[in-house]
Formats: structure tokens, sequence, C-alpha cells
């Protein structure tokens, strides 16, 4: 319904999506900024779990346009899945 508001019936050819379990990218934040959060950051494990229910959801509705990455991988990794797909994308 939110991405109805904002983007209308503008989708894109790709969206990437890192997926990462909450607790993992939690601990990443805490340790990458001191342990300093934001707003969003100080929110209930549960209301990670809920956004990362709502990405994978929309990942698993519209599959030929989501490209899902496992976060655990290097960036290299990462970083080599991604440009394959970006150069087929726009191949």
């Amino acid at each position: 319904t939110i991405n109805q508001f904002a983007i209308g019936d503008t989708k894109p050819d790709l969206t990437i999506l890192i997926d990462l379990p909450p607790d993992i990218g939690l601990a990443r934040v805490h340790a990458r900024n001191d342990g300093k959060l934001d707003r969003m950051e100080k929110e209930a494990i549960e209301f990670f779990q809920a956004v990362r229910r709502g990405y994978l959801d929309l990942a698993k509705a519209e599959p030929k346009r989501f490209l899902v990455l496992d976060g655990s991988q290097s960036v290299e990794e990462l970083e080599t899945q991604i440009w394959q797909r970006v150069g087929a994308t726009l191949t």
C-alpha cells in the first residue's frame, strides 16, 4: 500500500534486496556506530522482523524484478552477483 502511494504504477526494472536476519544487522550497526543508535535502530527486534518479512513478501510476489542476496556474504561476492544481474538486465 505504501509503495502504491509513493510510486503509483512506476516500478523499477530491478530491485536488489540484500537480506540479513535483523539480529545480525543490528549487531553490525552497534559495532559500526559505537553503540549509538538512531530512532529507527532503537525499534524492537519485532519491528525489523516485520519489515524483513514485508520485503521478502514483495520479492516473492515479483521474482523477476527482485534479486535477493544473502547479506552474510562478503562484499566482493555481493558485488559480483549484483553486477552480473545488472549486466543481464541492461542487455
